[in-house]
C-alpha cells in the first residue's frame, strides 16, 4: 500500500486530498480480489492507469487557469495590455542579454588555432609585467620571425576629442 500511495503523488495535491482515501480503498479491493500470479499484471496495470489519469487531471486543471486567467484579462483590458507588454519587455530584454553572452562568453574565439595564441609583456626594473608600449610594439613586430603574425590591444577606456574622423 504505501507504494500505491507514493504513486498517488502523481496527481495534483488538491485532487490527491480529495479522493486519495477513496482511491486507496479501492486499491485495497482490487489486491484482495487478486491472486498471487495476477499480482503484477495489476500492478503494471495500476501504474499505468495512474499515470494516464493524472495527467488527465493536471491538463483539467491547467485548462481551468487557463480559463480563469482569460476570463480576468478580458474584464480588465489595460491591465492585460500593461501584463503583456512587460512580458514581451522581459522577454526581449532576456533574450538580448543571453545573445550577447553567447556570443562574447561561450562561443570561441573567431580566429583559427585558438590554441596557438599567446600573450606577451615586456618586463622592466621592479616590474615583472608590463604592457607593451606602441614603439616597442612596432619593433618587435618588425623584428619578430618565431610568430605568424602579431597584434596589439589595449584595456583602458579613452575619450576621443575633436573635430572630423577619430
Amino acid at each position: 500500500m504505501p507504494l500505491y500511495r507514493l504513486l498517488l503523488h502523481l496527481y495534483p495535491a488538491s485532487f490527491r486530498n480529495e479522493y486519495a482515501g477513496e482511491m486507496c480503498a479501492v486499491f485495497a479491493r482490487r489486491l484482495r480480489d487478486t491472486s498471487t500470479v495476477g499480482l503484477p499484471a495489476l500492478w503494471i496495470g495500476v501504474f499505468f492507469e495512474e499515470l494516464f489519469n493524472a495527467l488527465a487531471v493536471h491538463a483539467d486543471v491547467l485548462r481551468q487557469d487557463l480559463r480563469y486567467t482569460v476570463r480576468g484579462l478580458r474584464r480588465t483590458p489595460g491591465f492585460a495590455a500593461t501584463a503583456i507588454l512587460v512580458v514581451a519587455l522581459g522577454v526581449g530584454a532576456n533574450t538580448a542579454a543571453f545573445s550577447l553572452a553567447d556570443q562574447v562568453l561561450l562561443r570561441p574565439m573567431p580566429s583559427p588555432h585558438t590554441e596557438t595564441l599567446v600573450k606577451m609583456w615586456q618586463a622592466g626594473p621592479g616590474y615583472s609585467r608590463m604592457e607593451l608600449s606602441p614603439a616597442n610594439y612596432a619593433d618587435w613586430k618588425k623584428m619578430s620571425h618565431s610568430f605568424a603574425a602579431l597584434g596589439a590591444y589595449h584595456r583602458g577606456t579613452v575619450n576621443l576629442v575633436g573635430q572630423g574622423e577619430p
